[in-house]
C-alpha cells in the first residue's frame, strides 16, 4: 500500500499524516548536519591524501540534493520521501564501497527502508529493501571481489574473509529481522487503515443522518411555531404520546406513568366525538377536521382539532382555540342580521298602517336579532292603562295579554320599576323575585328583560322580553334593542300625531263637536 492509496483513503489528511510531514522535515534537518560533518571529514583528509577528491564529488551532489528537498516545501510531499530514503540508500552503498562491512555503510542500508517504510510507503520500502538485501548478498558471498574503488581509511589489516562473513551474517540478520518488522508493520498499517476507512464510512453515514435529523427537527420546530396553541401525538386508545403547547414549543415524550388519556381530559360527548375520529383516521388514514365548544364557568370556548395520520397506530392531533374566531363570526353574523332588521323597521315607521300592525311587525324584527320566547309592546295611555301588542313562540301566553289589556300600570310592580327608574330592568329568574305577578299562560317564563319606551323623554311604554332560560338577558341585549325601542317611540309618536290630525279634520275647532264631514264618515260608518 503506497502513499498515494493512503491519499486516496483519506489518511493523507489525518493526524499520521501530519506526523509524517513533520518527521520528514527533522530528518531532512538531520541528514543536512550529517552531510556536513560527512564533508569536513573529507575535507580534513585532503592534507594525507589528496587522491580522496574524488569522494567529495558524490558528496556535494547528494548535499545540494538534500539542501534543495529540504527547504524547497512545493516539492510534492512523496518526492521528498522518496528522494531522502533514496538518497540514504545511496550515501549506504558509498560508504560500504569505501569501508566495507564493518564500516557505516549497513546502517545506512538499514536507515533507508526505515525511513521508506515511516514516510513513503510499503511498495517503495519494498523496493529500497530488496535493493540492500542484493547488496548484502554481493558483499557476503563475492567478498574477494575487486567492487571497492577508494579505501578513505586503508582497512587492508582488518578486512578478511572471516570478517566479510561475520559482518556479513550481522547485517543479513539485521535485515531479516526487518523485513518482518515491515511485514508486520504493513499488516497492522492496513487493518488500522481499514478501520480507519470503515469508521470514517460510517462518521459519514452517522453525520449524514444526524444532518438529516436537525433538518427534519429544525422543519418541525418552525411546524409547530406556526401551527395551533397545543400539538398532540395520541395512540388509538387515546393516550397522549407526545405533547407541545404555546409555551413550550418543542414537542415532549410524556412519561408512560404520566400519560393521560382523552376520554378524562374533555368532557362527554366531545371525547367520545374525538376518539371516534382517531379510529376513523386510523382506519382511513385521511386527515379530518371536528369543531367542538367546552363550557367552563358560564364561559364557551370553541376548539379545532385537525387529526392526521402519523403511524400505523397513533396520531397527530393539532388543537386550537377558535373561541375569537368564532365569537367575530357570530357578532358579524348578529350585527349583519341587527342591520337588516333596523332597515325594515325604518320603513314601517312612517307608513300609513295602523300602529298595531306596525308595532307587531316591529316585533317580528327583534325576534331576527335578539333571542327571545316571547316579545311584548306595552302602551301606556294618560290614565295608565295598558294597551298590548304582543309575539310569542309560547302555547297559551296569548292570555296574559288579554289580562294585561284589563289592567293598569300600578297592577304591575315591574313596570312601575321601570317607569319610575327610566332603565331597562333586568330579572335572571322570575321565581326568585318577589315582585314579579305571574299570569296564566306564562308560566313557563324563567328571565324577563323590560325596556323603557319614550316619547319626548317621558315613558310612553315598555317593550318586554321572556325566555324560559333563567339568566338569559343581559347588557349586550340592552343595547341592541335601543335602536328599536326609539323607532318604537317614533311610530308611536307618528301614530298620535295621525290620530290627532284625523281627530281635528272631523271636528270643529270651537266646539269639539263632530262636523259635516265628521257627520258623513260616522254615517258611512253606522
Amino acid at each position: 500500500m503506497g502513499h498515494s492509496r493512503l491519499t486516496k483513503t483519506g489518511i493523507q489528511n489525518s493526524d499520521l499524516s501530519e506526523w509524517r510531514r513533520k518527521t520528514l522535515d527533522i530528518l531532512f534537518y538531520v541528514a543536512l548536519i550529517c552531510a556536513l560533518v560527512e564533508m569536513g571529514f573529507l575535507i580534513a583528509y585532503f592534507d594525507q591524501n589528496p587522491d580522496y577528491f574524488e569522494n567529495l564529488v558524490p558528496y556535494l551532489i547528494g548535499f545540494s540534493v538534500v539542501t534543495i528537498l529540504a527547504f524547497v516545501k512545493i516539492i510534492p510531499y512523496q518526492i521528498r520521501a522518496n528522494g531522502l530514503a533514496l538518497i540514504t540508500f545511496i550515501f549506504g552503498i558509498l560508504d560500504l564501497f569505501s569501508t566495507g562491512l564493518t564500516g557505516d555503510g549497513r546502517i545506512f542500508l538499514i536507515a533507508a527502508p526505515v525511513i521508506a517504510l515511516l514516510l513513503s510507503g510499503f511498495k517503495f520500502c519494498g523496493a529500497i529493501t530488496a535493493l540492500s538485501l542484493l547488496v548484502f548478498a554481493i558483499a557476503t558471498f563475492f567478498p574477494f571481489l575487486e567492487f571497492i574503488p577508494i579505501q578513505f581509511i586503508p582497512q587492508e589489516e582488518v578486512i578478511n574473509e572471516y570478517t566479510w562473513i561475520s559482518s556479513g551474517i550481522i547485517f543479513g540478520t539485521v535485515m531479516i529481522g526487518l523485513v518482518t518488522a515491515v511485514w508486520n508493520f504493513s499488516k497492522v498499517i492496513s487493518k488500522t487503515s481499514q478501520k480507519n476507512n470503515r469508521l470514517e464510512s460510517e462518521g459519514k453515514i452517522l453525520r449524514g443522518i444526524t444532518e438529516y435529523l436537525q433538518v427534519r427537527e429544525a422543519e418541525m420546530q418552525a411546524l409547530l411555531n406556526a401551527i395551533g396553541d397545543k400539538v398532540l401525538v395520541i395512540d388509538q386508545q387515546g393516550r397522549i404520546i407526545h405533547s407541545a403547547d404555546e409555551k413550550d414549543r418543542s414537542l415532549q415524550t410524556v412519561a408512560e406513568g404520566h400519560r393521560k388519556n382523552i376520554l378524562r381530559l374533555l368532557p362527554h360527548p366531545q371525547s367520545s366525538e374525538v376518539l371516534a375520529k382517531i379510529q376513523e383516521v386510523l382506519e382511513t388514514h385521511q386527515s379530518c377536521v371536528i369543531d367542538y365548544s367546552i363550557s367552563n364557568n358560564g364561559s364557551e370556548r370553541w376548539y379545532s382539532e385537525t387529526i392526521s395520520p402519523y403511524e400505523d397506530d397513533k396520531v397527530v392531533v393539532v388543537t386550537r382555540d377558535i373561541t375569537e374566531t368564532i365569537n367575530s363570526s357570530f357578532r358579524e353574523q348578529e350585527q349583519r342580521a341587527l342591520t337588516n332588521a333596523l332597515k325594515s323597521t325604518v320603513s314601517l315607521v312612517n307608513s300609513p298602517m295602523e300602529i298595531n300592525e306596525v308595532l307587531t311587525r316591529l316585533l317580528s324584527a327583534v325576534g331576527e336579532v335578539v333571542p327571545m320566547d316571547a316579545a311584548t309592546i306595552i302602551l301606556l295611555d294618560e290614565r295608565g292603562r295598558l294597551n298590548c301588542v304582543g309575539r310569542s313562540n309560547l302555547v297559551n301566553f296569548s292570555n296574559k295579554y288579554e289580562k294585561m289589556n284589563q289592567m293598569t300600570i300600578n297592577d304591575v310592580q315591574t313596570l312601575r320599576t321601570i317607569k319610575r327608574t327610566g332603565q331597562p330592568l333586568f330579572i335572571p329568574d322570575v321565581t326568585l323575585y318577589p315582585a314579579w305577578v305571574s299570569m296564566e299562560g306564562e308560566n313557563r317564563t324563567r328571565s324577563f328583560l323590560g325596556c323603557p319606551i319614550k316619547i319626548k323623554g317621558k315613558v310612553a311604554g315598555f317593550l318586554t322580553l321572556d325566555s324560559t332560560q333563567p339568566g338569559f338577558y343581559n347588557q349586550e341585549h340592552v343595547d341592541k334593542l335601543q335602536s328599536f325601542m326609539d323607532l318604537a317611540g317614533t311610530a308611536i309618536e307618528n301614530a298620535n300625531l295621525q290620530n290627532e290630525t284625523r281627530k281635528m279634520a272631523i271636528s270643529d275647532e270651537l266646539t269639539g263637536l263632530f262636523n259635516r264631514r265628521g257627520l258623513m264618515d260616522l254615517g258611512r260608518r253606522e
